[in-house]
């Protein structure tokens, strides 16, 4: 191990449990009245607001959920548990949704965990390079249009929830005193990013089905037989499929 993997080791466990190590106090330089043990403690609490400050905006319907003194206590168990230098900032996330699962929390907001899972894959959605269609699907036939299997662009993904898990997130930034009826209710998203923005739309379960059936290969005829669907959930699709670019060949 270099001397600077040994240190960044050594400082990382120095902070997250607070034991300054005889390797340690070497390499710290007491600043102005402060000794080596106090200098420790200043870069423990910067280290513990970086880390909860990048969790918070990774994860802000989790807070406005959990509220602060709740959400901060969570937070620092977690960065305890899984702790992260600066250089890997940008995965810290990684394993939130995993912490809050081994917590208790699911008895209190049984939709968390879901909720954690979507906010993850959102940002996972925001960094990945967009995708550009590379063919017009309107040039199609009504004919050829019913018959063809399409393409989809990878930067998709489907949920069917047994909670209202996208409401609550959408009311992330304004608080949760805006949330209307009841989050017990079943709610189906197709979360996707094709020309650079991340999108969301809420689907029924019918056009749901339909489109786990063309994402595996069927064509429109195969997707929609024996499904429960009515003619304007088609049309609403099928206008949601063109208009987001989702189907990049065929």
């Amino acid at each position: 191990m270099d001397e600077m993997k040994k240190f960044q080791k050594n400082f990382v466990n120095g902070v997250v449990n607070g034991n300054l190590s005889e390797y340690l106090e070497s390499k710290i330089i007491p600043v102005g009245s402060l000794n080596q043990k106090q200098v420790l403690q200043v870069y423990t609490n910067d280290y513990y607001a970086r880390l909860t400050e990048a969790l918070g905006e990774s994860f802000e319907a989790i807070w406005a959920v959990l509220g602060d003194e709740e959400f901060f206590k969570v937070c620092h168990e977690y960065i305890k548990k899984y702790p992260s230098s600066y250089r890997e900032l940008g995965e810290l996330s990684e394993n939130f949704p995993i912490f809050l699962e081994e917590c208790d929390l699911q008895q209190e907001y049984p939709f968390i965990l879901a909720l954690a899972n979507f906010e993850k894959d959102f940002w996972s959605f925001f960094h990945q390079a967009k995708e550009l269609p590379r063919k017009d699907i309107t040039s199609l036939s009504m004919e050829d249009f019913l018959s063809t299997r399409f393409k989809f662009a990878q930067n998709i993904k489907t949920y069917a929830w047994d909670y209202r898990v996208f409401a609550l997130w959408k009311l992330r930034k304004e608080g949760l005193d805006g949330f209307e009826g009841d989050i017990d209710q079943d709610q189906n998203l197709i979360l996707f990013k094709t020309t650079g923005l991340v999108e969301a739309s809420e689907v029924s379960n019918a056009q749901l089905i339909v489109l786990h059936r063309l994402i595996d290969g069927r064509n429109i005829e195969e997707a929609i037989d024996e499904v429960d669907i009515t003619s304007d959930e088609i049309s609403s699709l099928f206008s949601l499929l063109r208009n987001s670019n989702l189907i990049v060949d065929f």
